[in-house]
């Protein structure tokens, strides 16, 4: 095994490296620890974990250009708050000392009688990293000394946060810069190498029904692919140790399972003689203990089928509790809960996906650039109080170009007298015409299988750059609009859905924003109604995947006629609906938008100003519009109401369908004790009704089975249900109950 020489790591303290009377930042940081030859890369903002989808091997480097390009936004040229890891192994050992809880890293170093005469961090949790040379390879270890003793090495493939990076406890210091000593034999004689064999006497492989279907699981749904030029040989080490070792299968198992699940899917395949050299070479060399991650062994008699349990690396011990998290009494304590991190309730909160879907030019690029601006402001957005005060946006839109957004964004000032360049400041507008992004179809990446049997791949550098962006500006509301041009996908595809809307949600908790995804409604004539879930066109797997799905739909001529709208008005206003509220009680009514015309000039090509008249969407009271001669006596309303109580009692189904036989308004007319109301007055009872969601239509049934059918919202049911109302909400005709 090659070493590199560590010679260059040798330097003496001196002002170009550490100078404690000016503040670094964390690039500085991480450009000095690449001047003294180590090679980084970036963790998470005040954590010790490397960004998701990242490859800390591959990704280390020491090469200043290569630094800078990982810790500087590749939009705005910012500087993110990275923290910074060191790469350890390559002739580079790291004694870390743990003092957390009951851990003694400190105590049982110095009982071993070693030197503090090194390179030395402190770490956040008054624990000590003592950093040695080496010319042997050394595979990570922990507890050397036993449990408790706090004694931890990272070496081959491991990392430890250098200094400068920082956690919620505090700061990564330097505090002895002497140059790097020798691995004393003293600590280095407690290690082992990375081809130390794991393998036990008496160890037999474990080639269970249950053992080969995690195997098979892990390698389908969990395991990373190999790549050529891209780390691939290692990767696949560790692939095949996953099974021989962890899972403890037989090497001819383990072969047959990567062969038939998993190597079809590397670039290029391995040969098989090639794989199976390496099957072999795993389970001679890995250091796992023999079936460590077996469901048996993980999980004792619990019976949890198809679960992978991850393999946690060689990263950093996290300060949490490391038992298993399948047992009892594992509540979150009440001193430790945390509110749900709200932007506006109920549109967005950080972490979480918001969906937003319209039909084309139905208003939503508007809408989300109004939401951006008052939020860079911190004002109220349409009865939306803001939780944390103003906050800053990406807002991409594949559709405009910069030009058409600025318009935009300079309409919605205008009506709302907001000064423009103030709003600017927090959001930030990128267009078709300054990259086009692909969150899925990028050269590099992980395979997901499509119905067409063909791969997707995953864009690894466009996710990153997002997340980097977001962390650099410190954003919190991130709009990508529309879904449909972030991808080259089958839209109808569940899977290949599911893929890009976990792309999207790793986006959210990674990056720690909103992400507010702009989506189209399905074709016309498919019997969309306001607020549906799944009127969205594609694949379910979109609509399901969004914790928060909001619709923006048109006002129909019934609600036109309900508020008294003529027909040349009505396409200015549209409702919005909560179509789906993971997070909070969906609301009952519709949210009335209208759209108001505001002039923006620009100059044509002769360089004459001109006026585009741009539509700016603000919140609007129809109720106090509407005209009374249109709005039914609300005993009518009330009389319609206990009607369909009725009907969902019986477990008969009414509708809207004027031709057919239970037409909601035919049949109400037709009851007993109906006292003279007429179809018609019903018909605008029923439209009043669902304007203003106190009634819903629900759809049942798949393709030509599907029905539509009336039900009451939460809202109205319960009012009509009241005890203290009485059974006559209830009230059957006489001989009306089935036999």
């Amino acid at each position: 095994m090659t070493v590199v020489d560590l010679t260059t790591l040798v330097k003496l303290n001196d002002a170009n490296h550490i100078n404690e009377t000016e503040p670094k930042s964390k690039l500085d940081w991480a450009l000095d620890m690449g001047a003294r030859g180590f090679k980084v890369f970036p963790l998470l903002e005040n954590l010790k974990t490397p960004p998701r989808g990242s490859r800390h091997v591959e990704d280390s480097t020491s090469d200043p250009e290569k630094i800078r390009a990982m810790w500087l936004c590749p939009v705005t040229g910012s500087e993110a708050d990275f923290n910074i890891g060191i790469l350890t192994g390559e002739g580079l050992i790291v004694a870390d000392l743990d003092v957390k809880g009951e851990k003694r890293g400190i105590e049982s170093f110095e009982g071993l009688g070693l030197s503090w005469d090194s390179f030395v961090v402190s770490t956040p949790s008054g624990g000590r990293h003592v950093y040695f040379s080496t010319s042997v390879e050394f595979a990570n270890g922990a507890d050397l000394l036993g449990p408790g003793s706090g004694l931890d090495a990272r070496g081959f493939h491991g990392y430890v946060c250098g200094p400068g990076s920082t956690l919620a406890a505090g700061a990564y210091t330097v505090i002895s810069d002497l140059p790097i000593a020798p691995a004393p034999e003293a600590f280095t004689s407690l290690l082992k190498t990375p081809g130390a064999s794991g393998r036990q006497p008496g160890e037999i492989a474990d080639d269970s029904p249950e053992a080969l279907a995690q195997g098979e699981h892990f390698l389908s749904h969990s395991a990373p692919l190999a790549i050529e030029g891209e780390g691939g040989n290692a990767l696949t080490f560790r692939v095949a140790a996953k099974l021989t070792r962890n899972l403890g299968l037989s090497e001819d198992a383990a072969l047959d399972l990567l062969l038939e699940h998993w190597n079809p899917r590397c670039s290029p395949p391995w040969e098989a003689e090639e794989l199976e050299r390496l099957v072999v070479n795993s389970a001679k060399y890995g250091t796992s203990a023999m079936g460590i991650d077996t469901l048996e062994s993980t999980f004792g008699e619990i019976d949890l089928s198809d679960i992978d349990v991850p393999d946690d690396g060689d990263a950093e011990d996290d300060d949490t509790d490391n038992r298993t998290p399948f047992r009892f009494r594992n509540l979150v304590s009440a001193d430790d809960m945390v509110c749900r991190p709200w932007i506006y309730a109920p549109l967005l909160m950080r972490g979480q996906v918001t969906q937003l879907t319209s039909s084309g030019a139905g208003g939503k690029s508007s809408y989300i650039l109004a939401l951006a601006i008052h939020g860079a402001l911190g004002k109220p957005f349409m009865g939306h109080a803001l939780h944390d005060g103003a906050f800053k946006s990406v807002i991409y839109n594949a559709e405009d170009d910069k030009h058409e957004q600025t318009r935009r964004f300079r309409a919605i000032c205008d009506h709302y007298e907001i000064d423009a360049d103030e709003a600017s400041e927090g959001v930030m507008l990128l267009g078709k015409d300054d990259f086009r992004m692909k969150l899925e179809g990028g050269r590099i990446c992980t395979g997901v299988k499509l119905a067409t049997g063909k791969d997707a791949t995953r864009n690894h550098i466009m996710i990153g750059k997002l997340v980097k962006l977001c962390a650099a500006e410190e954003i919190r509301m991130l709009s990508l609009d529309p879904l449909v041009k972030l991808h080259d996908v089958p839209e109808n595809d569940n899977g290949a859905m599911d893929s890009v809307m976990e792309i999207v949600r790793e986006i959210a908790i990674d990056a720690d924003v909103a992400v507010l995804l702009a989506h189209h409604v399905s074709k016309p004539g498919q019997g969309r109604v306001a607020g549906d879930v799944n009127a969205g066109r594609g694949a379910s797997a979109i609509a399901n995947s969004a914790r928060i799905n909001l619709m923006l739909s048109g006002m129909n001529a019934a609600e036109a006629k309900v508020y008294g709208i003529s027909d040349d008005e009505r396409p200015r206003y549209s409702r919005l609906d909560d179509s789906k509220a993971n997070m909070s009680l969906r609301r009952g009514g519709a949210t009335w938008i209208k759209m108001h015309s505001r002039d923006v000039y620009g100059k044509d090509r002769r360089g004459n100003l001109k006026a585009d008249s741009i539509g700016v969407p603000a919140l609007c009271d129809l109720a106090a519009a509407a005209t009374s001669a249109n709005l039914p006596d609300e005993d009518v309303n009330a009389k319609f109401l206990k009607f369909l109580a009725r009907c969902l009692f019986r477990s008969e189904r009414v509708n809207t369908n004027t031709r057919a036989a239970n037409y909601a308004p035919r049949v109400f007319a037709s009851y007993p004790d109906a006292d003279g109301i007429d179809k018609e007055c019903f018909a605008r009872a029923m439209e009043c009704l669902l304007a203003d969601g106190r009634i819903e239509i629900v759809k049942t049934g798949k393709g030509a089975n599907e029905r539509a059918s009336l039900t009451l919202s939460a809202s109205a049911a319960a009012k009509v249900s009241d005890p203290s109302a009485g059974l006559a909400a209830f009230q059957l005709p006489a001989g009306s109950l089935p036999s």
